[in-house]
């Protein structure tokens, strides 16, 4: 897949302000690479700090659930951060694909992409425990990310029940973010989307595209019309289903955008930006 140069020189440059660490699993501790706002230079439009607190964004990075790092979300970090937003790129344990030997015997995937909105949602509500301590609006937190992190970034606000929930992980806060930032993402994981060979029979539970109803936050999408990896059918029928369960999504479709398309040139990756901030400002978050 090919990525502008320039986007790719972001990624290898950038670096976050402090790694903060959220969550202790399996014996294993996760981060969250955070873009602190005070410490850049602000974008034209940047909104001051307010007194109750920054809005503040969690960006989760895609790959399939099992590859990738918080690494390749820097540049979308540094845009957030330099609008005034205190934005966190989110470190999730990786699903591995099975073994032979796991597939002969009808094991799938379910139980590790599971891991991963587990983790998500765990995000979210550190980010709520210690808003405080942060500097952050508990009530102003956008979830977003690319392909499968978009996912995951849908998972924290459509999905709701125990099962999505760490066990024992203490849930007095939510996980719903008050507005929604998908790229290209991964919304139907039904046979006709992606994910349904890796998360078997229970595919239907870890489906945006399925659990659409009333009352969901203001969404943003964006999706590339040539797009072979997450079909694009999938992306409009979440705007078709969003828009007639009275909730606003705006999608905006990119006539030629393969997958992550808007990494592969630098005057898309502008607009992108710009039309992120035109929604933050439509939400006063900016």
């Amino acid at each position: 897949m090919h990525t502008d140069n320039h986007f790719n020189h972001l990624c290898e440059t950038l670096r976050p302000d402090a790694i903060l660490p959220y969550k202790e699993i399996a014996g294993r501790s996760l981060s969250l690479h955070f873009f602190d706002p005070a410490r850049r230079a602000p974008s034209a439009g940047a909104a001051p700090p307010p007194p109750a607190g920054r809005p503040a964004v969690l960006f989760i990075h895609g790959g399939g659930w099992i590859n990738n790092g918080p690494r390749v979300v820097y540049p979308w970090l540094d845009t957030f951060a330099r609008l005034g937003l205190a934005a966190f790129g989110l470190e999730y344990r990786l699903s591995r694909p099975r073994t032979p030997e796991e597939l002969a015997r009808g094991e799938n995937e379910f139980a590790s992409v599971l891991d991963c909105v587990r983790d998500a949602r765990s995000a979210m509500r550190h980010l709520r425990r210690h808003a405080a301590s942060l500097g952050i609006d508990p009530q102003k937190i956008v979830a977003g990310g690319g392909s499968a992190g978009a996912h995951l970034a849908a998972t924290t606000t459509l999905l709701d029940g125990a099962l999505f929930d760490e066990p024992g992980e203490s849930v007095s806060e939510s996980a719903a973010a008050q507005a929604l930032i998908l790229h290209y993402p991964v919304i139907d994981t039904s046979p006709a989307g992606y994910g349904c060979a890796r998360l078997g029979p229970r595919w239907r539970e870890l489906s945006p595209l399925h659990t659409v109803r009333p009352g969901l936050p203001p969404t943003l999408l964006f999706h590339g019309e040539a797009d072979t990896t997450t079909p694009v059918a999938g992306a409009k029928q979440f705007a078709a289903a969003m828009s007639a369960a009275g909730n606003r999504c705006d999608f905006h479709p990119h006539p030629t955008g393969t997958h992550g398309y808007l990494k592969h040139n630098r005057q898309i990756f502008d607009e992108a930006v710009s039309i992120q901030t035109a929604f933050l400002r439509s939400l006063s978050f900016i």
